[in-house]
């Protein structure tokens, strides 16, 4: 119950911070080409075809036609037993995850006319779910994660379960493993080659923040990590995984969808954002929309984006967004700049960020706390930008240590702090 209790929370503290107005507010890169007004609740969105559907918290399935984005319509409503917090959608069938009232299987093969088809009931609390083939995993917040057989989905039942030690509020499923956004749990990683036996082989835990949702792509995982931003989490060997870089947000990461190399982020009262994420290592804002509602939950699919944004489903034309490829004020900063290592004290890994006015020869080097060099981190020609280093200190014992950067007519230290 601590996920959902922390989100509504939230959610209440945040509107009640901030009022909810018609009136959009500032935007770069990004039109809003329609939208559409709620009670308030309207916490995720997919799209299929020509609609989207949506899962609200307290009104059930809303399908919506959107085949005008700039006149969406409702077209129906189905009222679910409890708080539907998540839907995907497959074929002529709606699942919705609905908290206490577990999985719910909508036939929407009449869009205006949707109907319970079937339902599965398990004693924990559905808040998310994804489709691959002929399974659906949930994102059950009470106890780990649930992978539910729907080849017959009027008669869904589950495969395989494996528990998480935090409180699941969203999953993404790639190849055999299944990527579960375990709030204080951090990311964990489930090889589900076997869906009978579903087994974790490896973890992430982001410093003093919680994992909210996922996304994949390529070898990398995009964690919204609500106040911590956007986190790029290198899976190439899952036993393993490590940050390589991260994305600084205004408001509160709350989930996150991949088209390509583009990353949009449901960023809470700081509406939609759009990163670059080609070098994940330095991932770049590129366009954002500051709705008027809070981002809960979003979906993009070729130049568009949709956002469920509490009282608004909001449509937008993001293609001015991805013809650029980066901010021009971030990729290319007005001085050389060595900054903190985050996190800061750590006991793996740390990032070590540095921006360069110019294209320059560098070299980023630890000494320890007797001025003896520990490791070179960097040595070599770096052009102009923001560039972003993981840096692994499984080879270095417990201590102070300061990083170096030095490039001509330049040099700055930083302390940072390893416990082990």
């Amino acid at each position: 119950m601590e996920s959902r209790s922390k989100h509504l929370l939230l959610t209440a503290t945040l509107l009640s911070l901030v009022p909810i107005s018609s009136t959009f507010s500032q935007d770069w890169n990004v039109q809003l080409l329609g939208d559409l007004s709620f009670p308030q609740g309207v916490w995720d969105v997919t799209v299929e075809g020509e609609y989207a559907y949506l899962a609200h918290l307290y009104e059930g399935l809303i399908i919506v036609d959107a085949s005008n984005p700039e006149s969406p319509v409702e077209v129906s409503r189905y009222a679910t037993p409890d708080h539907a917090y998540g839907v995907a959608v497959s074929g002529s069938y709606a699942y919705v995850a609905d908290y206490l009232s577990g999985l719910l299987v909508i036939n929407i093969s009449d869009p205006q006319n949707p109907v319970q088809a079937g339902h599965y009931q398990f004693l924990g609390a559905a808040e998310y779910v994804t489709l691959s083939g002929d399974l659906a995993y949930v994102a059950d917040s009470f106890w780990g994660l649930r992978i539910i057989n729907i080849a017959d989905p009027e008669n869904p039942f589950q495969r395989g379960f494996c528990p998480t030690p935090g409180s699941p509020g969203s999953v993404a499923v790639s190849g055999q493993f299944g990527y579960v956004a375990d709030w204080d749990g951090g990311l964990r990683i489930i090889d589900i080659s076997s869906p009978l036996s579903p087994f974790e082989v490896g973890h992430y835990s982001i410093p003093d923040h919680n994992a909210v949702a996922v996304a994949v792509f390529s070898n990398y995982v995009c964690v919204a990590a609500d106040t911590g931003g956007v986190r790029f989490i290198d899976v190439t060997d899952p036993a393993n995984p490590y940050e390589v870089g991260y994305q600084e947000m205004p408001g509160y990461a709350q989930d996150v969808f991949v088209v390509g190399t583009n990353v949009f982020v449901a960023d809470g009262i700081s509406g939609l954002r759009i990163i670059n994420a080609f070098h994940p290592s330095t991932p770049i804002e590129i366009g954002y929309y500051d709705s008027p509602g809070m981002a809960c939950g979003v979906v993009a699919f070729e130049s568009l984006a949709y956002l469920a944004d509490y009282t608004h489903l909001e449509i937008f034309d993001c293609s001015d967004a991805l013809s650029v490829h980066g901010n021009p004020t971030q990729a290319v900063p007005q001085q050389f700049l060595l900054l903190p290592p985050y996190p800061n004290p750590f006991n793996a890994t740390t990032m070590l960020a540095f921006s360069l006015l110019r294209s320059s020869q560098v070299s980023l080097i630890i000494y320890t706390l007797e001025g003896t060099k520990a490791a070179v981190v960097v040595a070599g020609q770096y052009p102009a930008g923001l560039h972003r280093i993981g840096f692994d200190v499984s080879n270095l014992s417990s201590g102070v240590y300061f990083a170096r950067l030095l490039a001509p007519g330049f040099t700055q230290t930083q302390k940072m702090v390893v416990l082990k």
